[in-house]
């Protein structure tokens, strides 16, 4: 997503900061791996949007 490796690196870090401080969040609706995918593209997302793509 990020066509970049060393900025996906830095997604993935704080993509699992991100998840650390929301598992309060994580109800069990879905499994956790899908939470934390959600989490991880959703924040991809968002930096390609702030950097103007």
């Amino acid at each position: 997503m990020m066509g970049d490796a060393e900025e996906a690196k830095d997604m993935l870090q704080e993509g699992f900061v991100e998840a650390f401080r929301r598992l309060d969040s994580f109800r069990g609706e879905s499994t956790f791996g899908a939470w934390l995918k959600r989490i991880m593209v959703n924040r991809c997302i968002n930096e390609l949007e702030k950097g103007g793509l």
